[in-house]
């Protein structure tokens, strides 16, 4: 099956749909993400600017089902970063078709890295960036918080030729 990209500048209602079920399943409630220091504003609001902010960002499909968004961060002279929301039902694939998107991003930019920073508890995201050939580099102790508690985040990367 082939997986298909389309660019988005602006959420639609089905981006919009996945995005809150994501995030409702790691924020608790509405208070928790206010004061998260990511959400200055509502999530909605906070996916249009990541949709804006991005350098780039797509909606996935394998045939018509929607399986996720896939985007890229701080995309520079020799490496970027490697982002992804899915259906959790679904999430495999959307890696799948983000490896199909790094070999893109190898082919089209002169970068040498494509890197993934998940939770250190995110064993499906673990998963799947190690199926599409990312390496363990790195753990960033209590990185982030979730639920009140500081969590460690992980780096997970793959060089060009790799």
């Amino acid at each position: 099956m082939v997986y298909t990209y389309k660019s988005i500048k602006k959420a639609d209602a089905e981006t919009k749909r996945l995005f809150s079920k994501i995030y409702k399943y790691f924020m608790t409630d509405y208070d928790y993400i206010k004061t998260n220091a990511f959400f200055d504003t509502h999530p909605l609001d906070y996916l249009n600017d990541l949709i804006k902010e991005s350098d780039l960002f797509y909606k996935v499909f394998k045939g018509d089902v929607f399986l996720g968004c896939i985007y890229v961060n701080n995309l520079n002279i020799h490496s970027c970063e490697f982002n992804a929301f899915a259906n959790r039902k679904l999430g495999a694939d959307t890696y799948k078709a983000g490896a199909c998107l790094v070999k893109h991003l190898f082919s089209t930019y002169n970068i040498e890295k494509v890197k993934a920073i998940i939770d250190k508890d995110n064993r499906p995201a673990r998963f799947s960036l190690i199926k599409a050939g990312f390496k363990y580099e790195c753990a960033l102790k209590k990185e982030t918080k979730r639920n009140g508690e500081l969590i460690d985040r992980c780096v997970y990367s793959i060089f060009r030729g790799e």
